[in-house]
C-alpha cells in the first residue's frame, strides 16, 4: 500500500475483541493535498427539506471523499453573517461551520437515523486566518445511540486546530 498508494507511513491494527472489518478504521497515512477551495463543486446538504435553512446559508466544497462515508474533507464559508449588519471574525466563522461537523461527516445514513450533537468542543493551535475553512472529519457511532464527529480544522495556511461533538443517535 505504501509504494501504490504513494504514503509516507502507512500504521495499522486491530484488537482481538473487535470484528475485522473494524481494523480498516485504524488505519492512518498520510492524505493527498487538497484542492483550492475554489475548486470543488458547491455541495447542498441532501436532508434538508425546507427551503431556507443552514444549508442555504453556509458554501460547502467537497474537497477529500464523497459526502456520506468518512473520513471525508470540507472546505466551508459561511454566506451570511451570524449577526445581521456584523462582520464575523474568523474564529466565528469557525465555530458556525464546527458545528455542522456531524452533517459534513455523517455517522450514519440520515435517511435511518437522527442525530444531535448535545455539545462541541474546539481546540486551537493558532487563531485561524480569514477566508475558506477546512474540516478533515471522522465520525462515528455505535448501536448503543452514542456517537462521535471530530475534525481536523485548518485554513488556506495549514493546520488550525480540532473540533469534536459527541452524538446522540436513534434509528427513525
Amino acid at each position: 500500500a505504501i509504494e501504490e498508494f504513494g504514503f509516507d507511513v502507512c500504521m495499522g491494527g486491530a484488537r482481538r475483541d473487535e470484528e475485522k472489518s473494524r481494523a480498516k478504521e485504524r488505519i492512518f497515512s498520510v492524505r493527498v493535498p487538497w484542492p483550492a477551495p475554489e475548486t470543488p463543486p458547491s455541495f447542498v446538504f441532501p436532508f434538508f427539506t425546507a427551503e431556507l435553512a443552514y444549508h442555504t446559508a453556509v458554501d460547502l466544497r467537497c474537497a477529500v471523499g464523497a459526502w456520506g462515508t468518512t473520513p471525508v474533507g470540507f472546505w466551508g464559508q459561511p454566506r451570511v453573517p451570524l449577526v445581521a449588519g456584523e462582520t464575523p471574525l474568523p474564529l466565528e466563522r469557525l465555530v458556525i461551520l464546527a458545528d455542522a461537523q456531524s452533517g459534513m461527516g455523517v455517522p450514519a445514513d440520515p435517511a435511518t437515523h437522527t442525530f444531535v450533537n448535545p455539545d462541541m468542543h474546539v481546540f486551537l493551535e493558532r487563531s485561524p486566518a480569514d477566508g475558506w475553512l477546512g474540516f478533515d472529519i471522522r465520525s462515528g457511532a455505535s448501536d448503543t445511540g452514542m456517537g462521535l464527529a471530530q475534525s481536523a480544522l485548518r485554513d488556506r495556511h495549514g493546520a488550525v486546530g480540532r473540533a469534536a461533538q459527541s452524538l446522540l443517535m436513534v434509528a427513525r
